[in-house]
């Protein structure tokens, strides 16, 4: 996943915790998760490559383990027998199925679900902290590098749960908790700091001589 344009260096990027941000980006989008949706619509799990780290590869090994007593049906579901795939580099990502869908992706009658999230729930855990950050943290995106930027996935406007909205006042909910969940309460406060701080910068553009 890639943050495209969210990474240009301009007076909407701030330096929050280890990230750069776009402020402006992070503001402008609103997202509810709506799995009835995904029966008739594209939906996340069908469209990007998921890289996931040695950590998340164990995490999810783990998880896959603990909720066979839950979803017997999984590999049926998943119609694929092995869960990563190995690229350049010795890097793994998710696989695909012959839909190229994740193969921990599932129908239910609510629509597609993740298997991994499931069983976070079953078992009682954060479902941001048990599946890997690129689908946590979707339809965010932190780009790769010594000092990496959030902002918003170039294509989310193109999902039926994201919608566009003015980039002023309060983080919208589901956004507020994705930042929340995955990346702690303090980080939130020092966002919404930025946030502050990047509204001022506006309205001092939009009123050079303070409104005299």
């Amino acid at each position: 996943m890639s943050v495209g344009k969210g990474e240009r260096s301009d007076r909407r990027i701030h330096s929050v915790g280890a990230f750069r941000v776009d402020i402006d980006a992070l503001w402008g989008i609103a997202h509810c998760c709506r799995a009835e949706l995904c029966k008739k619509m594209k939906c996340c799990c069908e469209v990007y490559d998921v890289s996931v780290t040695q950590k998340e590869l164990s995490c999810i090994i783990g998880m896959v383990e603990a909720g066979k007593g839950f979803y017997a049906g999984l590999n049926s579901h998943s119609r694929c027998q092995e869960f990563f795939e190995e690229g350049e580099g010795g890097v793994f990502s998710l696989a695909v199925d012959e839909d190229m869908r994740c193969v921990l992706a599932y129908r239910s009658r609510h629509g597609l679900r993740c298997y991994l999230h499931s069983v976070a729930l079953r078992l009682k855990l954060n479902p941001y902290r048990t599946k890997p950050q690129a689908c946590a943290i979707w339809p965010l995106a932190v780009s790769d590098g010594r000092r990496p930027a959030l902002g918003v996935q170039e294509s989310a406007f193109s999902f039926p749960c994201n919608r566009r909205r003015p980039a002023r006042g309060a983080l919208d909910e589901g956004i507020e908790q994705i930042i929340r969940e995955t990346f702690g309460e303090t980080f939130l406060d020092q966002l919404k700091e930025a946030g502050v701080e990047r509204r001022c910068q506006g309205e001092a553009a939009r009123n050079p001589d303070g409104g005299v």
